[in-house]
C-alpha cells in the first residue's frame, strides 16, 4: 500500500490514515499481525495471488513492458518471469541463440541466489 500511496503523492500522515480506512473497510484489521504461516487455506491462496497476479501484468506477458509508463518499466526489471518470459519468446518465436539468452540466464541464476540464501539465513535464525 505503502508503492502505491507514493504512486498518488499522499504525505506520510495522508498514507498512514488511508491504508487504516482500507485495512478496516476490507476486513484485513484482525489479519495484519498474523505471519502467513498461521493463515488457513484460503487466505494463504488470497495472499499467494496477491503476488502472483501482479507478476504477471508487470512482467511483459499481457501488456509490453515498451508501452509502461518509466516506473513500471523499471520495477517489471525486478521480477524473474520478466526475464523468463522474454527468454522464452526469444526461443519459441525469434529463433534466439546464446549469445543473448545468456544475460537471461546470469539474471535469474542470480535471483534464484540471492532469494535462496536469504531463505537459508531466515530458517536458519529460525530453527537455533
Amino acid at each position: 500500500m505503502d508503492f502505491y500511496c507514493g504512486i498518488y503523492g499522499l504525505n506520510r500522515t495522508q498514507a498512514k490514515q488511508r491504508q487504516a480506512e482500507l485495512v478496516e473497510l476490507t476486513g484485513l484489521a484482525r489479519y495484519r499481525t498474523r505471519s502467513a504461516s498461521k493463515l488457513s487455506g484460503g487466505w494463504k491462496q488470497r495472499l499467494a495471488m496477491g503476488t502472483i497476479i501482479p507478476s504477471i501484468f508487470l512482467s511483459g506477458y499481457v501488456f509490453p513492458i515498451d508501452s509502461m509508463p518509466e516506473l513500471f518499466k523499471t520495477i517489471s526489471y525486478f521480477i524473474p518471469t520478466t526475464w523468463l518470459i522474454d527468454a522464452s519468446r526469444g526461443i519459441l518465436l525469434r529463433g534466439t541463440d546464446w549469445s543473448i539468452l545468456w544475460q537471461h540466464t546470469v539474471v535469474l541464476w542470480l535471483k534464484a541466489i540471492v532469494v535462496t540464501t536469504i531463505a537459508a539465513m531466515r530458517m536458519r535464525k529460525q530453527v537455533v
